[in-house]
């Protein structure tokens, strides 16, 4: 008789424990199975059941609490060592126990291959992060982080019980002078110091995984790492398909770049201890030339393209710099004397002489659609696609290089080069922007993780993990308004109010990503109606007790289920 996996159990019988407790039905009473695995035909009898308006709306309020996970970024050091790659597992203890879970903050789960898996993809990226790992972390309620032992965006405290203030992200020319320096000296400061949580990936040969390595690296080159991760072109069937980019030329555009910004935020605020820091912005809309390209600011360049010596980035070397080969990853990174130093040469492109308007930002406001078919740099009439830059924003249809694109081009130098282009500190400034358009499109159509398109390319599918984040964090999970995650922008237009999300709304209160792709249960239930939750779930879902609870009694004959071993794989 066919049988379903143990993570699937997890969920039929956390969802039947729930049942019995609410003494709906004696119907649901789950009989114990032998060596502790739920039979096929009887989740199918059981899903078979879930018909009526009450008990989808359970199901579903079930699925999100139980599939909670958060975000931060790929390859964990402690998750790099031998005997972790070997076992494909990143479960890293945190007070005494995996994920935590002794405290009730989380448990380690495995991953299964979606029915979706395509073999003639080869890439270790696809459908992140099985390449590397069977086995990670899962969160319950605000808590966060590759080990559950950090909080949410938008959530801090020893419980990460307490709502982060959303203070603004500024213009940077309205900080004052003393706050701009500490700003640049915060960089410098992450430029230098070794990143005590993350390692860097680097190979001569992708097609050989006995070849990988993992390295130290800066925080702030870790930052640039993950953005050059995922710039590689992918490999497909053992040949390179460049129609594919898990972070540009799709849905997943924006939200991968608010998801990367919210990372070095974090990461900065943990270094310097300063929880009140934002990333600033740079308005380019209002300028004709790049007027923050001088010493007061990010630096003066020489004829060549050099930053100017009085400069604070006077000295950076680019991350993964030259020798830039398809079949690589980062061949310099283990030596730094080949990297290339820092260039920019804002306006000497004569096919980007200009920068983007006003004018562009609010006709690429006007579009009301998040993303249109093909989905990719040829879709019409897209919100995405004008922001990203392929489109005309004054009619949605002509090609041309335009909003984001035009920055990057306009600039030139480093940030030109999109792969690298992270380690010149404007991306910072310029994507903080891009990121406060969206958030101003955000709040003038009242979006919300449903107008994330569906689509099935690579990386960019509306519940696929944002990639390279460990834990995984869906892409349609980051379209919401920015107070969400604990930030919000200066300026924001008076007709376009900081509203908090209901907490009735279908997504509170920023994510179900450990929801994840390939989990039978957790297909046919998303795919129903978006119910509103029932009152009782707001105290649930902020207890994170009782969600361990659920998940560890009566556990198909798991008398505990945090032992990752036992939940491996298909039964």
């Amino acid at each position: 008789m066919s049988r379903v996996s143990n993570r699937d159990c997890l969920h039929l019988v956390a969802k039947n424990r729930y049942y019995q407790q609410q003494d709906l039905t004696q119907r649901y009473n789950r009989k114990s199975h032998d060596a502790g695995h739920c039979d096929f035909w009887e989740c199918v009898r059981f899903k078979q059941r879930l018909k009526s308006r009450t008990v989808i709306m359970l199901s579903v309020f079930l699925l999100l609490v139980l599939c909670t996970g958060t975000i931060y970024s790929q390859l964990p050091r402690v998750c790099t060592t031998p005997e972790a790659l070997r076992n494909g597992t990143c479960c890293p203890f945190f007070e005494g126990s995996e994920c935590g879970s002794k405290s009730n903050r989380g448990l380690c789960l495995p991953w299964e291959k979606p029915s979706s898996y395509s073999p003639e993809y080869n890439d270790e990226r696809l459908f992140w992060p099985r390449g590397f790992f069977i086995s990670t972390c899962e969160c319950f309620g605000t808590y966060g982080g590759f080990d559950c032992g950090g909080c949410l965006y938008g959530y801090h405290g020893e419980k990460c019980n307490n709502k982060t203030n959303p203070l603004p992200r500024r213009e940077i020319r309205e900080l004052s002078f003393v706050e701009r320096k500490r700003f640049f000296s915060y960089l410098a400061l992450a430029k230098i110091t070794k990143s005590k949580d993350y390692v860097i990936l680097y190979t001569g040969n992708r097609f050989r995984r006995e070849t990988y390595k993992f390295l130290d690296a800066s925080i702030y080159d870790i930052f640039s790492w993950i953005h050059y991760y995922s710039m590689k072109v992918v490999i497909k069937n053992d040949t390179f398909d460049d129609s594919v980019n898990y972070a540009h030329r799709g849905p997943a555009f924006i939200v991968w770049h608010r998801l990367l910004l919210l990372f070095f935020e974090r990461e900065i605020q943990n270094l310097t201890g300063d929880e009140d820091f934002r990333l600033p912005y740079y308005d380019w809309s209002k300028d004709e030339t790049c007027t923050i390209c001088n010493d007061d600011f990010v630096g003066s360049t020489d004829m060549d393209g050099n930053i100017g010596k009085l400069s604070h980035f006077a000295s950076w070397k680019v991350f993964c710099s030259g020798y830039n080969y398809e079949d690589a990853y980062c061949r310099v990174a283990a030596f730094p004397h080949q990297m290339e130093t820092l260039l920019r040469k804002p306006g000497a492109n004569p096919q980007a002489n200009k920068l983007p308007s006003y004018e562009d930002v609010e006709h690429t406001l006007n579009f009301s659609v998040y993303d249109t078919e093909p989905f990719n740099s040829l879709s019409i009439h897209s919100f995405r696609n004008a922001l990203e830059g392929f489109i005309k924003p004054s009619d949605g249809e002509t090609p041309e290089n335009n909003m984001h694109n035009l920055f990057h081009a306009y600039i030139g130098g480093t940030i030109s080069q999109v792969a690298i282009s992270a380690s010149d500190p404007l991306f910072i400034l310029h994507h903080s922007y891009i990121d406060k358009i969206t958030e101003r499109w955000i709040r003038k159509y009242n979006a919300s993780p449903k107008s994330y398109p569906s689509n099935d390319n690579p990386g960019h599918a509306p519940r696929e993990c944002v990639t390279p984040f460990l834990p995984c964090f869906f892409n349609e999970a980051l379209i919401d308004i920015s107070t969400v995650f604990g930030y919000t922008y200066s300026n924001l237009n008076q007709s376009e109010p900081a509203e908090e999300p209901s907490v009735n709304g279908y997504y509170w209160p920023v994510n179900y990503g450990g929801c994840r792709p390939g989990i039978k249960l957790c297909e046919w239930m998303t795919k129903g109606p978006r119910e509103d939750f029932p009152d009782w779930y707001i105290d649930l879902q902020r207890d994170p007790d009782s969600l361990a609870d659920i998940f560890r009694k009566d556990s198909c004959g798991h008398r505990e289920a945090t032992t990752h071993g036992s939940l491996h794989g298909e039964a």
